[in-house]
């Protein structure tokens, strides 16, 4: 009996995760392979304020008051065309520029048709850091965070009398598998969630809860891992141990000077069905990588 049910659940994480992956594509650009072009000529739309943050981030301001989706668009020249919705009202935000050094171009983008955008302005901002490892220890969009959320309060308590990075990832990577979560209603009824704008974590919510979907447990374990000096990526695309779209983790360890694949949410399931498993994953099996934040 235990056997069936826990392939009965293994099959329907396949199913919801192929609806994730339309979810997270449309959250991260994948409705329009083509930078926007054009500009809108229409008075009553008001435009933004950017701020490149010389940290691999860029701060955006602005009043939305438009009735169309609204996106900030940022694509580095040669690279990936990252997309955000901007929600209605007065919004402050923060853009990773993830794909290393070089010249981006953003974006601020009003729906016109269907998957058409049109441009309201754009910025070309240069970056150019000496150490890169400090995007990755930042705040974002996807990975948003404060010293005063509950969770990065609980990463600093747990990991507060710890002497090494090594220590302080083990101790974050085994409080998360042992637990959290895969949140199956949650992804049931993400396309609700995500009906008027893309599905964004929130690191508060997935933390209170306990669990998550996988995006919303890469993206609480890498804002934990921040707050403590630990540079973390959230990973999106396909893993040949999911099949799926899929989120992870990449975790840098100061000391081997490496990025390593750390993958929590199929732990979760590991560690629950009681079967063996390593946070420190093969990359053979997750090199179809999509997006980085």
């Amino acid at each position: 009996m235990q056997k069936g049910i826990v392939q009965n659940r293994k099959r329907l994480t396949l199913i919801l995760c192929s609806i994730l992956a339309i979810i997270m594509f449309t959250a991260c650009g994948d409705a329009a392979t083509e930078a926007p072009k054009g500009s809108q000529d229409t008075k009553s739309v008001t435009t933004g304020s950017f701020t490149d943050n010389k940290n691999g981030t860029v701060s955006f301001s602005y009043n939305n008051t438009n009735k169309e989706r609204c996106k900030v668009v940022t694509r580095l020249e040669g690279g990936k065309m990252y997309q955000y919705d901007v929600p209605q009202g007065e919004c402050e935000m923060v853009f990773p520029l993830s794909q290393g050094n070089g010249t981006y171009v953003v974006y601020l983008c009003i729906n016109t048709t269907g998957n058409r955008y049109s441009v309201l302005e754009s910025v070309n901002i240069t970056l150019d850091l000496e150490d890169d490892l400090k995007t990755f220890l930042c705040s974002n969009r996807i990975i948003d965070w404060d010293k005063e959320n509950e969770a990065i309060k609980k990463a600093y308590a747990l990991t507060k009398n710890s002497e090494t990075d090594e220590d302080k990832i083990g101790i974050i990577y085994d409080y998360m598998v042992e637990n959290f979560s895969y949140d199956y209603d949650k992804m049931e009824n993400i396309d609700k969630l995500a009906s008027e704008s893309a599905y964004v974590p929130d690191i508060d919510e997935t933390y209170a809860a306990k669990m998550g979907i996988c995006y919303d447990i890469s993206a609480l374990t890498a804002a934990m891992l921040r707050s403590i000096s630990i540079p973390a990526k959230v990973v999106t695309g396909y893993s040949s141990n999911t099949i799926s779209y899929h989120a992870w983790n990449r975790i840098y360890f100061m000391k081997r000077k490496d990025w390593r694949t750390v993958d929590i949410t199929y732990d979760i399931e590991m560690y629950k069905d009681g079967k063996r498993y390593s946070m420190i994953k093969n990359d053979d099996y997750y090199q179809n990588i999509m997006y980085e934040y």
